[in-house]
């Protein structure tokens, strides 16, 4: 039996990251739908890295032929002073 850990979310394209990201969750807000994404950033000078995770809108993510996105989870979230889907930003600017 395969460890839950062990599984990786599968992938889209987000046009803001320039390239391919995992799907974390689709967000459903009262501006409409957004994808959480993630992806790791990586330094060319040095072995440093960070995770990078955001909201992004629907219309800049594209689905990658063969990933299967059944069992990606849908979670409702009302908009806050901090949350804007129309500027989505990492989590870490929050």
């Amino acid at each position: 039996m395969t460890h839950p850990i062990a599984a990786l979310p599968p992938r889209v394209t987000y046009r803001g990251a320039g390239g391919q990201v995992y799907l974390l969750a689709w967000v459903r807000t009262p501006a409409g739908m957004l994808a959480r994404v993630t992806w790791c950033e990586t330094y060319e000078a040095s072995t440093d890295y960070r995770w990078q995770v955001t909201d992004a809108p629907v219309s800049q993510i594209t689905r990658v032929e063969g990933q299967v996105y059944v069992q990606v989870p849908v979670i409702a979230q009302g908009e806050t002073e901090y949350y804007s889907p129309e500027q989505p930003q990492s989590w870490r600017k929050r």
